[in-house]
């Protein structure tokens, strides 16, 4: 009987020891943070206020018992706000006493309508965050609390303006941040067209577009940094005297720094908010030049460009400000980041020409021009192609008997026709073939940027020429024809004399 009911007491002595440690376990709230970015975040959240939390009669909660937070440099956040000034031209805290309680600072935060600002002043006073998290933060005390990023951000995201929320540790809740993100975009202007692709020739001039966005929350930055960054590669190369940057529709290629190779192009704007325009959330800016396409040696992808933007990210950075002007002593040193890469591709033909005899073996000695649609001829002249006039003025291309294989690279899209302009000695002239480079390929076929035909020479027949055997031929019967014709004539007259 005694060890029964030591068992039993032993028992409820447990359960008693687990029901009280289960309400010493303080309730605590889980703040979701929902990014609309691809960068990476470290987010935290500051107490302002902290307080017990009801909630009045529209639904609405209510901090009471106020007191300032743990974490917020209180003095220093008092002095800011008795001098801060609304954007109506008010101050509103500037009634408070010095020995003003938290309740009455709280009070007068309730009746601000320009929380945005109230919240950027507030966070410049912010010391030690409760709890910090790239997407989630544990929140375990009531109260009132300023969200916002506690690093640099990096990758295609932008840091969120300062948020205030009244959190109750019983509600998990989620939060969305305040960021806007520019765009760049990358084309070709092929006429009055903007594509991703394009098919040249060599020696043609391609024009290029960079056009990018600002952030819609542009305002909100004391400077706006933007720097295009544009690499090409294959056989493409930049003129550097083309490139034009324009804000809308003025241009502001004199006021940026342009640095330009036959490669690379970078055009950096310091601070756009500082060149004298209007800038808002519609604005555009573009960058423009051209390149041209050199020495083409295959066919398929001949020339591509990869462009960036690096871009301001974080609309709650200052920096130093010695002046007190609102101008930052440093502002090289605005955050950014960057968009994703943007590219464009150009492809190019080849022209392949097999020269065979009639038995299909190789041929050599075959002279060949390229005739296009507008019936004028192909003369290359280094890295440059045109078109005359004149088949004689037309660049030549001869078989010869290796591999009798004649290779065009670097033509654009469209129909051709290889022209034999001279036979190999003791064979006829080949008819012309017309070949059509299509940058659209049939349905269900892959696209080739390659086309081959196959030219075939047949012997001539042997003709007499002068002083052979022919030749004396028709001299023997030429001369029996001349000597029958005199006998013919000798007899005629004898048979008219005697007729006399």
């Amino acid at each position: 009987m005694r060890k029964t009911f030591l068992k039993k007491l032993t028992a409820i002595m447990l359960v008693a020891m687990m029901a009280v440690g289960m309400l010493g376990v303080a309730a605590a709230a889980d703040v979701t943070i929902d990014s609309n970015d691809e960068g990476t975040h470290t987010y935290g959240a500051y107490q302002i206020f902290t307080g017990t939390l009801s909630t009045d009669e529209s639904g609405k909660q209510v901090l009471t018992e106020i007191s300032w937070g743990n974490g917020v440099n209180v003095d220093n956040l008092k002095a800011a706000l008795k001098t801060w000034t609304d954007s109506d031209n008010t101050t509103p805290f500037a009634t408070l006493t010095d020995d003003a309680k938290a309740a009455a600072y709280a009070e007068v935060m309730g009746n601000v309508e320009d929380a945005d600002a109230l919240a950027e002043l507030i966070g410049k006073h912010v010391t030690t965050a409760t709890s910090t998290n790239a997407s989630a933060l544990t929140i375990d005390a009531a109260g009132y609390y300023l969200i916002k990023d506690t690093a640099a951000v990096t990758g295609y995201g932008a840091a969120t303006a300062f948020i205030l929320k009244v959190i109750d540790p019983d509600t998990n809740i989620t939060v969305e941040v305040k960021n806007a993100l520019p765009t760049l975009e990358k084309k070709i202007v092929d006429g009055e067209n903007l594509v991703d692709s394009t098919t040249v020739q060599v020696g043609e001039v391609v024009n290029f577009q960079l056009k990018a966005t600002v952030a819609s929350d542009v305002a909100d930055y004391s400077v706006y940094k933007m720097e295009f960054r544009d690499a090409i590669t294959g056989s493409l190369s930049i003129n550097t005297d083309s490139v034009d940057v324009k804000v809308g529709d003025t241009s502001i290629k004199d006021k940026v720094t342009v640095n330009a190779t036959a490669t690379t192009l970078n055009v950096t704007i310091a601070d756009l908010k500082a060149l004298g325009l209007t800038i808002d959330a519609s604005t555009v800016v573009t960058v423009t030049y051209n390149a041209t396409v050199t020495a083409v040696t295959q066919s398929g992808e001949v020339g591509s460009n990869t462009a960036d933007l690096v871009y301001s990210n974080d609309p709650t950075w200052e920096g130093t400000d010695s002046n007190g002007d609102g101008t930052p002593d440093n502002p090289q040193d605005t955050p950014t980041s960057d968009t994703p890469d943007d590219d464009t591709k150009v492809y190019s033909f080849t022209i392949k020409i097999n020269k065979k005899d009639e038995s299909n073996a190789n041929l050599a000695g075959a002279i060949f021009v390229i005739q296009n649609e507008a019936d004028k001829y192909l003369k290359v002249d280094g890295a440059n192609y045109t078109w005359v006039d004149s088949i004689d003025d037309a660049t030549t291309y001869t078989s010869d008997d290796t591999d009798a294989v004649i290779t065009i690279n670097g033509l654009d899209a469209g129909t051709y026709t290889v022209v034999e302009k001279s036979a190999p000695t003791g064979y006829n002239k080949a008819d012309d073939q017309d070949v059509t480079l299509s940058a659209e390929a049939p349905e269900g076929e892959t696209l080739s940027y390659e086309a081959e035909v196959t030219v075939v020479n047949e012997k001539g027949s042997s003709l007499p020429s002068t002083g052979g055997i022919g030749t004396t031929i028709l001299y023997i019967v030429g001369g029996i024809l001349v000597v029958g014709a005199g006998v013919t004539l000798v007899v005629r007259k004898r048979m008219q004399n005697e007729a006399e």
